[in-house]
């Protein structure tokens, strides 16, 4: 018993230690929050800390800095998404970078791709614990799925731009927007028959709180 109640407590001041990274992130992304935002960042961090030994969603030494690794930087592209409102993540793994920018702005519809069953089990009950009936989740490889076009594609950490510009331009309405999520190396991805279809646009950003580089590749799609 006095093994679990330790458990417990660690973890809980595990969970209020993102929080309060998350809440420093937030105000230098000047990103608005209240207490139902941060109640569901709570119930997210909760869950993926329930999971920590049993699924590999994270990378062990990242659970001592999931808001400022994973839910910040996931929000770095927040403000790219405006003005658009149905949304895809390809490769959604633990929901990033899309169950953050749902969270913040709750009226996204978006559908989460994701080709591992046991990924596909924990966005399901991440999304029941979160209260969201308007999320797709689909258990497909992306060069599989035909069933929709999107205005947003997202994608972090699922490889090279040149390997997956196929199936986005395939799930990209005209005027639709990609964004990856890549590092400073991304030139090396980029050649010159991606600018045919799309115009291209390299951010070069620094996270919040760490100040870690990173490099938003945006990719609006041609009419």
């Amino acid at each position: 018993m006095r093994l679990n109640t330790r458990m417990k407590n660690n973890c809980d001041q595990e969970i209020e230690r993102e929080l309060n990274d998350l809440r420093n992130g937030l105000v230098v992304l000047g990103l608005y929050y209240n207490d139902s935002i941060l109640q569901k960042f709570r119930i997210y961090l909760n869950i993926l800390f329930k999971q920590r030994n049993k699924l590999h969603l994270l990378s062990r030494q990242d659970y001592k800095r999931i808001a400022r690794r994973h839910f910040l930087t996931s929000l770095m592209a927040l403000e790219y998404v405006q003005g658009f409102s149905c949304i895809c993540d390809i490769g959604a793994g633990a929901g990033l970078p899309s169950m953050p920018m749902k969270i913040m702005e709750p009226q996204l519809k978006l559908t989460m791709i994701e080709s591992q069953g046991k990924k596909v089990d924990f966005l399901k009950y991440l999304i029941k614990e979160l209260a969201y009936h308007d999320v797709n989740i689909v258990n497909k490889r992306v060069e599989n799925y035909y069933d929709e076009v999107f205005e947003v594609v997202l994608l972090k950490a699922v490889g090279k731009i040149r390997d997956l510009i196929s199936s986005v331009d395939r799930l990209l309405e005209p005027g639709g927007r990609a964004i990856f999520y890549k590092t400073l190396r991304v030139e090396e991805e980029i050649d010159d028959d991606l600018s045919k279809g799309f115009h291209i646009d390299i951010k070069q950003v620094f996270t919040p709180l760490e100040r870690a580089p990173l490099v938003l590749v945006i990719l609006d799609k041609r009419t």
